[in-house]
């Protein structure tokens, strides 16, 4: 888990849902979890003790909610080739990474943070790729301000 939540928050909404009939209100769970990405020794958790170790304890939390939400701190770009130089701290994540966002069930990712441009715009566009390609929605941010 190192690395991977750096702040964790969530957030369960009680509010009833009706379906049909007006008896059986259900709760929506929605959980949402700040600052994920995948260095700071991750990939060497990953390689030392399994695919999933680092977030085989939140396994369960993430899918007892109905809509997961997380802000992803980094982009998931293909190349390094356009890496900002000027910042302290550069992370990037490569696209199988992305298979522990789906074995967390992330429906959505928030890209509106200070490391989605990490890569410039070639990343930025990788990242959009990459989240579309598995389904993952995506918001804060776009190819332009529309």
């Amino acid at each position: 888990m190192i690395g991977f939540l750096y702040s964790f928050y969530s957030i369960l909404i009680t509010t009833p849902l009706f379906s049909e009939v007006e008896k059986h209100p259900r709760t929506l769970k929605v959980l949402v979890a700040g600052d994920v990405m995948f260095n700071w020794g991750l990939r060497e958790t990953r390689q030392k003790r399994g695919e999933f170790a680092p977030i085989e304890g939140l396994i369960p939390l993430f899918l007892e909610a109905d809509i997961r939400m997380v802000n992803l701190e980094t982009p998931i770009a293909n190349s390094q080739e356009e890496m900002d130089e000027s910042k302290s701290y550069v992370f990037n994540a490569k696209p199988e990474d992305i298979t522990l966002l789906k074995k967390l069930n992330i429906d959505l990712v928030f890209l509106g943070n200070n490391h989605s441009m990490d890569y410039g715009k070639k990343g930025l566009e990788d990242t959009i790729e990459n989240l579309n390609k598995e389904n993952i929605l995506f918001a804060g941010i776009g190819k332009n301000i529309k």
